[in-house]
């Protein structure tokens, strides 16, 4: 027969709590649902999809089914057993917790909402959040082992041979899972003291954007700009992807667009050089010809296109996504649902990840599957490229094409042999290139990139493109003009560090 507690006073007082958590868990979550905007899908009410409709019709659902039970629950003096409860009180706190760090998650980006549907419940990207989460992993862990000892309590006898090897067992679980938490504390603590990108959408690389990164009215990383130049000042606009925004690099002003901007304002005779950057990672050449379209009106005077050699992915399509959600087992993959949200597995995975593709690296397979060596591919790619430069022609703006390739040097059977055979078409083709393929000789490739996963390039790498460029517009347009005195290279080498 199932024994029952008469709680006192101080019992229907947690009692009463515990009611209370989970009621304000399920107001927060339908709000962090209820501010969310399907980002494609938004056949219901013109904000939602079907699925994310579905998700709040059930929360508030739920939300009517605990009021009820509480008015029930609390008609009466009987309960649960008290380590039931105790359970069901670190539960409902676990859970209230959470869907806090959830709730305030949503009023930074409202996004937030989104992740439930796609069963990341610990993905937050704030500091505050990334505690809480964790806090609530801890409360819901010690909720699980009161309810397994009490129901091992009451349905085992505690003499039998059945009865040590559960104990055994929950030992050894809780052991498990109590190490795994301290390790997750510990990544997330580590994250958020000294967040560093990792080639990868990580938690790590999340906070890295968010303490170093600060966008201007236009959404680039740069300063406030106006539209027309002020007096003599002489405009440089370029335009790129990641590599361009300084992905890694803490300070922007050791970017290859500010060192430039420095060493030419060290010019003498009162002329002043804006470079406007217009960098913005994951895009490609197509990309690039909307925001030249969008940018001309700036007025620059020369436009850069700092290009990289995943430019092509408007041709090729982009690499496959290294966790996929793909069909119904994508979705509930445990790998995926391990790594997007534990930052400690997910710490363990990019690492190990990293650790495989070294050891697998074949550099002339790399090399056989370039689609810069496949002419179907190259051909509509070039075209694109070709067009950028005419916009630039009608615009009367001179323009240039500098391919950016840490690894020249380091791979010259494959990133080496790519970029000059690059160059080679490009040029052909009429496009003025400034080539950047001698700058990093005699450097290391992880001398030249952020760090062992995350192969932007780092500030030395933007300082030796800088120097190559400055000689470039120096030989170019500078020389031979007026307002330009001085050696400039000189200059560069004084003031581009």
């Amino acid at each position: 027969m199932r024994k029952v507690l008469i709680l006192d006073a101080k019992q229907r007082y947690l009692h009463w709590s515990v009611a209370m958590a989970g009621v304000a868990a399920a107001i927060l979550i339908l709000e962090t649902l209820l501010r969310y905007r399907s980002p494609s899908n938004t056949r219901v009410l013109g904000m939602w999809s079907e699925g994310h409709a579905m998700l709040i019709v059930l929360v508030v659902v739920l939300l009517f089914w605990l009021l009820l039970r509480i008015r029930k629950e609390h008609s009466s003096r009987i309960a649960a057993p008290g380590r039931s409860l105790w359970a069901r009180f670190f539960g409902c706190l676990g859970i209230f917790i959470w869907a806090s760090s959830m709730f305030l998650d949503s009023l930074e980006d409202s996004r937030a909402g989104g992740r439930i549907a796609d069963l990341v419940f610990f993905g937050g990207q704030a500091p505050a959040t990334i505690f809480l989460e964790w806090l609530s992993m801890v409360l819901l862990f010690i909720a699980f082992v009161l309810a397994v000892e009490g129901w091992l309590g009451s349905h085992i006898r505690p003499e039998g041979a059945t009865s040590r090897r559960s104990q055994d067992g929950l030992l050894l679980l809780t052991s498990v899972v109590a190490v795994f938490l301290l390790l997750e504390g510990g990544t997330r603590a580590l994250h958020v003291a000294n967040p560093v990108t990792e080639g990868f959408p990580s938690k790590s690389s999340a906070l890295w954007n968010r303490y170093f990164v600060r966008f201007n009215s236009l959404g680039y990383r740069d300063k406030e700009r106006s539209i027309q130049p002020l007096g003599r000042t002489k405009r440089i606009l370029i335009i790129g992807d990641s590599f361009t925004f300084g992905a890694g690099i803490e300070d922007p002003e050791q970017r290859l667009g500010e060192r430039l901007e420095r060493a030419l304002n060290r010019l003498s005779g009162g002329l002043q050089f804006e470079v406007i950057n217009a960098g913005t990672p994951n895009t490609h050449t197509l990309h690039h010809i909307e925001t030249l379209r969008r940018m001309l009106v700036y007025r620059p005077d020369w436009v850069l296109l700092l290009y990289v050699f995943n430019d092509i992915e408007h041709v090729t399509g982009p690499a496959a996504p290294v966790i996929s959600k793909d069909g119904m087992w994508g979705r509930f993959h445990p790998l995926r649902l391990l790594v997007l949200n534990s930052q400690f597995s997910e710490h363990v995975f990019l690492r190990l990840r990293a650790a495989v593709n070294r050891y697998q690296w074949d550099e002339s397979e790399w090399a056989r599957n370039d689609p810069y060596r496949i002419e179907a591919t190259l051909e509509p790619h070039l075209r694109a490229l070709e067009r950028f430069f005419e916009l630039c022609q009608e615009a009367k703006v001179e323009a240039r094409l500098i391919p950016f390739d840490i690894g020249v040097q380091f791979l010259k059977e494959s990133a080496g042999g790519r970029y000059g055979a690059f160059v080679g078409s490009v040029t052909a083709r009429g496009i003025p290139v400034w080539s950047l393929a001698e700058a990093f000789e005699g450097y290391r490739y992880t001398d030249l990139a952020v760090n062992h996963l995350d192969g932007h390039p780092n500030a030395l790498a933007n300082e030796l493109a800088a120097k190559v460029v400055i000689d470039r517009l120096q030989t170019e347009f500078l020389r031979s003009r007026s307002y330009a005195s001085g050696d400039l290279h000189s200059i560069a080498e004084r003031s581009i560090q």
